[in-house]
């Protein structure tokens, strides 16, 4: 009609597969967008799995510089999240082992807790002992173990999603959570 203004369309938001497609020709913006998009939860992952701050910024910068190096080895473009993932999880395991290595050989102190980070102002010691003891538990564990029980017992995540994230079977996977819990309550059982 006359005098009446015609509706422009509003680009659609491109989906994740077209971001990484554009990610892939180098687009620093289709980068940015998939750093930003991924980060949060590359963090937070990677914080519980490490159990404490230390590591964590270098872990997450290697993570994406891993999987901006080798884009071209995703195979579903819409999943780029979970492959970053699983490449996060891959860096966390090889740093737990480094770090057990180092203190075994007295180049590292015994991995310590960042207990404010963690507890609320009205906690009590009761609580920061029993946080203390679990986080000893924990860091005690081989690293393929450790990351599986945290993953699921911490995250909560299913079996199969801490195979897709470790690449390991699903039996393998049973294995680790098993040897996890058993260790657990065999800790729990020597303190009763």
């Amino acid at each position: 009609m006359p005098g009446e203004r015609a509706l422009r369309a509003v680009p659609a938001r491109p989906s994740d597969g077209e971001i990484v497609a554009a990610a892939r020709t180098g687009e620093l913006w289709a980068q940015e967008a998939l750093y930003r998009a991924s980060a949060p939860s590359a963090f937070g992952l990677v914080r519980r799995l490490l159990g404490t701050d230390e590591d964590v910024d270098d872990v997450v910068q290697d993570t994406f510089l891993t999987a901006f190096r080798t884009l071209e080895s995703l195979r579903d473009d819409d999943a780029f999240r979970a492959w970053m993932l699983r490449i996060a999880v891959g860096k966390v395991s090889r740093v737990i082992r480094k770090r057990r290595v180092l203190a075994m050989l007295g180049l590292r102190s015994k991995e310590r807790p960042d207990l404010d980070d963690v507890l609320g102002p009205s906690a009590t010691p009761e609580i920061a002992l029993e946080l203390q003891r679990i986080y000893r538990f924990v860091v005690s564990l081989p690293a393929d173990i450790r990351v599986a029980f945290v993953l699921r017992r911490v995250e909560g995540r299913t079996l199969e999603e801490i195979a897709e994230l470790t690449s390991a079977s699903l039996a393998t996977v049973k294995r680790r959570v098993a040897r996890a819990d058993a260790a657990l309550a065999e800790l729990e059982e020597g303190e009763a």
